[in-house]
Formats: C-alpha cells, structure tokens, sequence
C-alpha cells in the first residue's frame, strides 16, 4: 500500500488533528434537531 500511494508514510504526519475536527464538524450537521409539531386542522 505504502509503495502504490508513492511513499513513505508517517503516523505523525497523518493529521490527527485534522481529521478530529472533521468529524466533530460531522457530528454537528448530522446531530438530530428536534421537530416541529404537526399542526393538526
């Protein structure tokens, strides 16, 4: 795998913190947000 993505790969290098953010970014928009009751006629 290392050699087909072109290179060395580094653990520290990945970006933790990055990917982090993201899914807490996920986490938020896709959160369920409460309904608004139907309105009944």
């Amino acid at each position: 795998m290392v050699d087909w993505s072109g290179g060395d790969f580094d653990a520290e290098e990945a970006g933790a913190d990055n990917i982090i953010e993201r899914f807490e970014w996920l986490g938020e928009k896709w959160a369920p947000r409460p309904r608004k009751p139907k309105t009944t006629i």
